[in-house]
């Protein structure tokens, strides 16, 4: 998957169910926002597991907003560093350690060779 590929809000959270590492979770807990366009969700990692859903924190760990879950996906799967990804709208806020340790909860597998 390219994660600069059009990519629907639902679809990335999905996403982030689909792909969450909860070994790499270990005793982890946070909660952030995310603003995707005119979206918000609250996503957050406590024991273990993940919750994500509609909605925000008032008092978040990290904040993440860009104008689509394109940049986003970026950060995450991609693991393009935020800074990069500021000129394609993306803005970390709060603890970035808080940021950078839920973008590392989630990692695509190796892609597969299509054998010769």
């Amino acid at each position: 998957h390219n994660p600069m590929l059009p990519l629907s809000c639902a679809s990335l959270i999905i996403s982030f169910r689909t792909m969450f590492d909860a070994g790499r979770a270990g005793g982890l807990a946070i909660c952030g926002n995310l603003r995707l366009g005119r979206e918000s969700f609250c996503v957050g990692v406590a024991q273990g597991r993940l919750t994500a859903e509609r909605g925000q924190v008032d008092q978040p760990d990290f904040t993440i907003e860009a104008p689509a879950a394109e940049p986003v996906a970026a950060a995450v799967y991609g693991k393009i560093a935020p800074e990069e990804l500021a000129p394609a709208g993306l803005h970390v806020a709060g603890s970035r350690d808080a940021a950078m340790a839920f973008i590392d909860l989630f990692h695509l597998p190796a892609k597969m060779l299509r054998p010769s």
